[in-house]
């Protein structure tokens, strides 16, 4: 990966084996479905929730106008970052979000194996912009901000440094939250993945966060069907509560710690983090450590590395003061903690 910042600064990420993988998100949810009807689950499409009330839940079939209604001992809510199952079920959503639009565009400049990800606060304030290979001859191109009124014009800002042609029905827009609901259990029902706010507040990378989280939830939510009585249902719907915490709640927190640090950064304290990039020993520890979905991993490298902390505290310390770095370091103190759990 390239890290381009203010002034087409650009800094190199580079690892001897694989950081991560470029999917094709409508193809795995093909592969998710199916597996599922192979399961047995009973799958409605071209259908809408439109309500639920104690368990019972109103859905309108879109092609057919028909209304159905299902009685539900678990409602599980997977339905984004304005989750209507959360509002009828009295769970506020998450607080913190960014505003993300992407396109996929025709590019001969795309590289078969580089990312390039842009900081700055004219590029992607408050968050960041990206150039993703997507597959041959053609590049992932978004971005996500702070600020919703501003989506728009960074975007076709950005979109310009790429020639090329969109992909019919490629550009999207959307919402991810940054920050984790405060509940995410209630009488019948769990909510998963954007709903619960489980994304990785650096990267807004829900896919990884959420699939792990699913897995308890579904463990949970089988348990708590067979339960019973409404009493031990709820009991032991509780425990998801406390599972998905343990397992990644640290993890968020310090993701969410350094995201919000970053939102304060200016270009020139920018310039401070990138010149530490380029550091031969944070390169170093970077290309042996870094982990794209546990932040605890290339803190925790980075806090055993004594012999950087001086440096990284002198250059540090003066942009985001010494309560933000003992913080951080505190985390990364929990970090093998976090391993633990997860």
């Amino acid at each position: 990966a390239w890290v381009i910042g203010p002034g087409d600064r650009r800094s190199e990420l580079r690892a001897d084996e694989t950081k991560a993988v470029v999917i094709d998100r409508a193809q795995l949810n093909r592969q998710l479905a199916t597996d599922a009807v192979n399961e047995g689950i009973v799958l409605r499409t071209h259908s809408r929730v439109v309500s639920w009330e104690e368990g019972v839940v109103t859905a309108r079939c879109i092609d057919r106008k028909a209304i159905e209604r299902f009685r539900a001992s678990v409602t599980i809510g997977a339905d984004g970052p304005f989750s209507r199952v959360a509002a009828w079920a009295g769970l506020a959503p998450p607080q913190d979000r960014v505003f993300v639009q992407q396109a996929v565009i025709t590019s001969l400049r795309s590289p078969v194996d580089e990312i390039e990800v842009f900081v700055g606060q004219d590029v992607a304030p408050g968050f960041f912009a990206w150039a993703v290979p997507a597959e041959p001859g053609t590049l992932r191109v978004g971005l996500g901000v702070s600020d919703a009124r501003v989506v728009r014009s960074c975007f076709r800002q950005h979109l310009s440094k790429f020639p090329g042609r969109i992909v019919p029905g490629s550009h999207a827009g959307g919402t991810i939250p940054v920050d984790v609901a405060s509940r995410t259990v209630a009488p019948g029902v769990l909510l998963v993945g954007d709903a619960a706010g489980q994304v990785k507040p650096l990267s807004g990378g829900g896919l990884f966060v959420g699939a792990s989280c699913a897995q308890i939830a579904g463990r949970i939510a089988a348990r708590a069907a067979r339960a019973g009585s409404t009493e031990k249902r709820d009991r032991e719907l509780l425990s998801y509560e406390t599972s998905w915490r343990k397992a990644i709640g640290r993890e968020l927190r310090l993701g969410r710690t350094v995201h919000r640090t970053r939102q304060r950064l200016s270009d020139r304290q920018l310039e401070v983090v990138l010149d530490l990039i380029d550091d031969p020993g944070i390169r170093q520890v970077l290309r042996r450590s870094g982990d794209i979905d546990y932040t605890s991993r290339t803190v925790t490298a980075l806090a055993r590395r004594l012999d950087l902390w001086p440096g990284v505290v002198r250059r540090l310390a003066p942009l985001l003061g010494n309560v933000t770095l003992q913080r951080m370091r505190h985390d990364a103190d929990d970090a093998e903690g976090i391993m633990s759990g997860l």
